[in-house]
Order: C-alpha cells, then structure tokens, then sequence
C-alpha cells in the first residue's frame, strides 16, 4: 500500500508577523531552514506548492526524491479563505 506523507513548511516571515499565512508569498525565516533541515527521508514522488515557503522548505531539507511535481504546473494557487490556519 503506497504511504502518504504531508509536511508543512517551515516558520516563515508571515508567521512572524502574525499575518494571514496564506495571503502572501512569503520566504522562510532562519528558524524555517533550520526547522527544514532536520527533515529527513527517501520518497518515490514530492508535491511541491510554488510558493516561496514551501520551495524553501524543501531545499533546505534533506530529502531524497525520485520525482518531484509542482515546479512545472502552469497555475497559479489562490490563496484559501483564512480561517484555514490560524
């Protein structure tokens, strides 16, 4: 049976502030990296958002993938209502 595996991104500059986080595109803070590099593990296939973050976190970390999908897809996220993360 195929595992599943979510990560949220690291401490960003939003997150800071206190803003809406999915409102901006924001980078990681130096917290976020650090965060992000203590993460670990092989993985078959990565989904990546284009947001800022979300690339960060996963450069910074130590992830090994054979595929990775999200760089290449030609949208653009809209940002959810912002009572999904508080």
């Amino acid at each position: 049976m195929p595992k599943v595996t979510l990560l949220r991104h690291g401490e960003s500059t939003d997150n800071i502030c206190k803003e809406p986080v999915n409102m901006f595109d924001s980078p990681l803070t130096e917290e976020g990296k650090l965060q992000a590099s203590r993460v670990t593990g092989h993985y078959d296939v990565v989904l990546c958002s284009p947001l800022k973050r979300t690339r960060e976190t996963l450069e910074n970390s130590k992830i090994t993938y054979n595929k990775l999908v999200g760089r290449s897809l030609q949208c653009t996220p809209e940002p959810p209502p912002p009572y999904l993360e508080s």
